[in-house]
């Protein structure tokens, strides 16, 4: 990965950059919204009309630049780690490599080194986009009200740190027994398919399939568990951006904020919270 580390870095920025741009946009819009809803004079809003259409083209072509310098960096990384890990099962020596069965040697190849590519992309990539759109978000609802800002950051912390780790201790069991079931399907479904004249001949091909058989329904139950605490954490996820908008609004009201003010914190801490959500 590290030849990788500049077009790494390039793409973190551009989606920090565009998640930025995204938290300007609905805050300007929502500013926008409510503030022409006053029918004020159209040159108090040209500022924001301005705004939201620089935000939502920088939005789209910053996006486009993170999305195509991380794939790019990533597939580069995976192309090169796949060869090292082929040239490292190549060379290991035979007593090493006959406790290698071929199933589990062909998930390390393939399924293993895409996980890097995942590791990347899915977690890297947006836990940096994430943390700089959640505090630029507490910055802005601070700006407008200081408790307001205190609220969304307990919040921010809430979905973007403290359900990420209750959802690793829960689900990391189930991810281990789901890796672990893969691998067995895998050299099982191997053992059949690449042994089926010598099984046929000794008569073991029903006993092999079962084994197969037997592998994928572990596999299955394994990945069902995982699922569920997936769908529990994506539900306590939503349910922490509901609580923490309404809160935010709240003690914005409480303080004094106005009809507009209210609606830039409501759509502010709406997206601040939502960009953290990836991360659980």
């Amino acid at each position: 990965m590290r030849p990788q580390l500049v077009r790494l870095a390039g793409a973190g920025l551009a989606g920090a950059a565009a998640e930025l741009c995204g938290l300007g946009l609905v805050a300007s819009a929502a500013w926008l919204v409510a503030r022409a809803a006053q029918r004020p004079e159209l040159a108090a809003l040209s500022l924001a009309i301005v705004a939201v259409r620089g935000f939502a083209l920088a939005k789209g072509s910053l996006r486009y630049v993170e999305r195509l310098a991380g794939h790019d960096a990533a597939l580069r990384a995976l192309a090169e780690l796949r060869g090292r890990v082929f040239d490292a099962l190549a060379a290991a020596r035979p007593s090493a490599r006959g406790r290698v069965r071929d199933g589990d040697a062909l998930s390390r190849m393939v399924s293993d080194v895409d996980a890097v590519q995942d590791l990347v992309l899915r977690c890297v990539l947006p836990a940096v986009a994430a943390v700089a759109c959640g505090v630029a978000g507490v910055v802005v609802c601070a700006a407008v009200c200081v408790p307001a800002g205190a609220v969304l950051a307990a919040g921010v912390f809430a979905a973007g740190v403290v359900v990420p780790v209750v959802a690793a201790a829960a689900g990391g069991r189930a991810a281990v027994r789901a890796a672990a079931g893969r691998e067995e399907l895998a050299v099982c479904a191997l053992d059949v398919l690449e042994g089926a004249a010598d099984l046929a001949m000794f008569g073991a091909s029903g006993r092999f399939a079962a084994r197969a058989v037997g592998a994928a329904g572990r596999l299955e139950g394994a990945e069902r568990s995982a699922a569920r605490v997936a769908a529990l954490v994506a539900a306590a996820g939503f349910a922490v951006q509901g609580v923490t908008v309404a809160a935010v609004v709240w003690a914005g009201l409480r303080a004094g904020v106005d009809g507009v003010g209210a609606a830039v914190l409501a759509l502010t801490a709406l997206v601040a919270v939502e960009s953290v959500l990836p991360l659980a």
